[in-house]
């Protein structure tokens, strides 16, 4: 969109990408820096060096839509998302989670391939390590600890993110996978609020 900050009524944003959405967060920052007074980059994509557990993840998933359906791809997403405690803890909660998914997400209904390739792109690099290195907001890269299935978001993405952004703040939510937001908010909200508390107390 082009769309100017000053036509929503602010010149300046506090940005949160999660998982797919630190991608437009990154570019935003790095082709606006004028108008980011901070960005919250939360289990960030990254193509790794070596991405052959990667690339076994999206030969699963291959195999789950082509095999089981939608609806047990679903449920591999969201459980392996979310840490073993919860799953058996909530598992009528997990499972409804799918029926809405399967039922009202269009993804899911593509071609196979085209849903694999889609997977392989997001988990690359869109904004590269030069650019990424020049962003000047104050960032913060929160990672996520669990990722079973290897296809990340994982905290070895993180991690290579920020050897390319050294300048931005690490943190990492223990225990907790890329559905932390849904398993524990308030944990993702401690560590936003600290890091949005120290950014806001700053002089500019």
């Amino acid at each position: 969109s082009d769309v100017c900050s000053s036509d929503l009524g602010h010149e300046r944003f506090h940005l949160f990408g999660w998982t797919g959405g630190t991608h437009i967060a990154l570019r935003c920052a790095a082709d606006h820096p004028e108008n980011v007074a901070s960005c919250v980059l939360l289990g960030p994509f990254w193509e790794l060096d070596d991405m052959r557990a990667a690339d076994r993840g999206f030969e699963f998933a291959r195999v789950l839509v082509e095999s089981g359906g939608p609806e047990l791809y679903a449920s591999y997403w969201y459980m392996g998302g979310l840490s073993p405690g919860f799953v058996e803890r909530n598992f009528d909660q997990v499972e409804d989670w799918v029926r809405q998914r399967t039922g009202g997400d269009a993804f899911l209904q593509r071609d196979t391939a085209q849903i694999v390739r889609w997977m392989r792109v997001l988990r690359g690099t869109w904004t590269d390590a030069g650019e990424a290195a020049r962003i000047a907001a104050p960032t913060l890269i929160l990672a996520h600890e669990l990722d079973p299935w290897h296809a990340g978001p994982s905290a070895r993405m993180a991690r290579a993110l920020h050897r390319h952004m050294p300048r931005a703040q690490f943190a990492l939510l223990e225990g907790l996978g890329s559905m932390a937001p849904i398993e524990d908010p308030q944990a993702v909200l401690d560590a936003v609020g600290s890091f949005h508390e120290a950014v806001c107390a700053a002089p500019r």
